[in-house]
């Protein structure tokens, strides 16, 4: 009733696929469907498993579910009370058929060849190739019954992200009857983790409110980030996890050696088979058995059951070939560049900022409920948010990004000099831009300043204003004061409608957008310096106090308000002076004064670092042998 899985070939450039026949020597198979749409967790698989056995027969099936490398549930069921008769062999899902394609393609095609397994000899054309097939032997109670029976169980969070499941039974002539089958879960932790905003739009500075359900009492990180920051996700987490899912023991060649070693010891029991030294034969099979599935699933098995019954061959010539698709003339699909310069020039400019709007942790009510009430930034931009949470019973869990969007209706520029003279009147451009598409506000421009400032006109009349049309005003300002002075822009969108012909949006009244920023004001004429050094002694570690009165110009002479003092304190005035020792500890030389001022050098170096407490052995015995050589 199974489909057959010769070695299929079908010519073309597109894709190469093998797949084998799975033998059994009495016609008994467990077929476990597949399903392409991952499970969700927590749900149920359902599924409709097709076995084939002798009518009347009494059979136990059991089923093993493997996941991430460990065995998660082991069951019986007798299908016996529940197995309906089936209405025959099932076909084979369409994805595992190959197709002929019988379109217009100059294509050199190799017919599809789909052979008996009883046949005990089958007749090959391959030139140099004279392959030996060990006879098929069928059992002598071969299965003639379809039977069908529904399975379900409940996927839990430790079958996630893929799980396999394996299936088997015994006959009573000891053949081990199974079929295997990897299903996909969607991503899921034991402590369950959901993040919901609103809302998912908000205006900069309204409050937004953040709901995580977690397990009770779980400590939990929020955060909501720039949606350009690579992400900590569920999905990330689990596409590590899969890296380490794959089948603990399938792979390994040493528990699950080769067809070579066990089709080399079945052909030894054909007299003549197998020549004493023979190196140059390879020997194969072109089907599966029962052991596939326990291969595929990640399970090691030792039994005394019959689980490995396929057919072998020996293939004399090791140049023999396997079928190789190719085409008659080969064209060339692939779009190159002649030149590099035409496709940089097709790339997008990259800009990438790393924002963060918040970051804060919180503990989970009894009922597993954590509310957050946030403020909206004022940056225009789009946010992703997460939960990241780990529970005292249930360990971790992480919820998905939500994305959430800062906007504001309207945006206001500020565009000064740096900076100015006082007394100088200089030029401020404010511009206010309107963010919504097909929108007009009337809107009003205000400058707010320091009290030093001089400003002719505060703010400007209400201008009807839409999207792609952007309204400037110019005002002129002056300053009476000296240091970086703020200004403040403002544009407000006020009550009054515009007369424009798109949507004048009333509902944004009230909404304003504001900026700062700081001019320099500078004193006019040459600023003059004038130093005081004051050298201060502390003894015992008690503080000194000191009072320093410095003179400045005459009123007359100086301008008004400029005056300023910088106050700079070196506590230890020598501090930088070891780094150049090797300068100051040196041979006292010369004679009279230049002697003696070599000698005190060394004993001035000796007692500072004495004083400090960092003189160390090599310097003391330097200073000491100058001391007593230089006199």
């Amino acid at each position: 009733w199974l489909w057959k899985k010769k070695n299929h070939f079908k010519s073309s450039m597109d894709h190469v696929r093998f797949v084998r026949q799975w033998f059994s020597p009495s016609r008994s198979y467990i077929q476990l469907p597949k399903i392409h749409s991952p499970q969700l967790c927590y749900g149920r698989l359902n599924i409709t498993v097709l076995y084939t056995t002798r009518a009347k027969s009494e059979v136990q099936l059991l089923y093993q579910v493997m996941a991430r490398g460990h065995a998660v549930m082991t069951d019986q069921l007798d299908p016996n009370a529940i197995a309906t008769p089936g209405a025959g062999p099932a076909k084979p899902p369409p994805h595992m058929c190959l197709q002929r394609d019988n379109g217009p393609r100059n294509t050199r095609q190799l017919d599809d060849v789909i052979t008996d397994p009883e046949r005990e000899q089958f007749s090959k054309t391959i030139q140099k190739r004279q392959d030996l097939y060990a006879p098929i032997v069928l059992s002598p109670n071969v299965s003639d019954k379809v039977f069908n029976f529904p399975i379900n169980f409940k996927i839990m969070h430790d079958m996630s992200p893929k799980f396999t499941l394996l299936m088997y039974y015994m006959r009573e002539d000891d053949e081990l009857v199974a079929d295997s089958m990897e299903y996909d879960v969607k991503p899921c932790f034991e402590t369950q983790v959901s993040l919901e905003s609103g809302p998912k739009r908000a205006f900069a500075r309204e409050r937004v409110n953040l709901t995580v359900q977690t397990a009770p009492h779980a400590i939990c990180s929020i955060g909501a980030v720039g949606k350009d920051v690579p992400q900590f996700t569920p999905a990330n987490i689990f596409d590590k996890i899969g890296e380490y899912a794959h089948p603990l023991y399938g792979r390994n060649k040493v528990f699950y050696p080769a067809d070579h070693r066990f089709c080399l010891k079945q052909l030894k029991k054909i007299p003549g088979a197998v020549k004493p030294g023979d190196r140059s034969s390879r020997f194969s099979s072109e089907y599966v058995d029962s052991l596939q599935a326990f291969k595929t699933s990640g399970f090691l098995v030792g039994t005394h059951f019959d689980l490995e019954s396929r057919p072998c061959l020996k293939i004399d010539d090791l140049e023999a070939q396997f079928p190789v698709g190719y085409e008659d003339t080969f064209e060339n699909h692939f779009s190159v560049y002649e030149d590099m310069s035409e496709m940089n020039n097709e790339l997008p400019l990259m800009r990438y900022f790393i924002e963060t709007w918040f970051w804060t942790a919180a503990k989970a009510s009894p009922e597993g409920e954590i509310v957050l009430s946030e403020p909206a930034p004022d940056t225009l931009s789009y946010w992703s948010a997460k939960a990241l949470c780990v529970s005292k019973n249930k360990g971790f869990g992480i919820s998905g990004v939500t994305t959430l969007t800062t906007f504001n209706p309207i945006s206001v520029q500020l565009h000064q000099p740096s900076a100015a003279v006082m007394g100088e009147i200089f030029p401020v451009l404010v511009t206010a831009t309107i963010n919504l598409k097909k929108k007009c506000f009337q809107i009003l421009l205000t400058l707010e300043f320091d009290p030093h400032f001089t400003v002719r006109v505060v703010q400007g009349d209400p201008v009807c204003v839409c999207d792609g049309e952007p309204h400037s005003e110019k005002f002129s300002i002056a300053s009476n004061g000296i240091g970086s002075m703020p200004l403040n822009a403002k544009a407000t969108i006020i009550a009054e409608g515009c007369r424009a012909s798109r949507d004048t949006g009333l509902g944004y009244t009230g909404m304003y957008d504001k900026v700062q920023k700081n001019v320099l004001i500078k004193a006019e004429g040459v600023e003059q310096s004038y130093t005081h050094t004051s050298y201060l002694c502390s003894q015992d570690g008690k503080p000194i106090l000191e009072e320093v009165r410095l003179e400045l110009p005459k009123e007359k002479e100086m301008v008004r308000n400029s005056a300023r003092g910088d106050v700079h304190v070196t506590g230890d005035f020598m501090g930088a002076a070891p780094i150049n020792l090797e300068n100051l500890v040196r041979m006292p030389t010369g004679c009279g004064e230049q002697n003696m001022i070599g000698f005190v050098s060394n004993i001035l170096v000796l007692n500072y670092l004495k004083s400090i407490g960092k003189l160390q052995e090599a310097t003391w015995r330097t200073a000491l042998k100058n001391i007593e050589k230089g006199t």
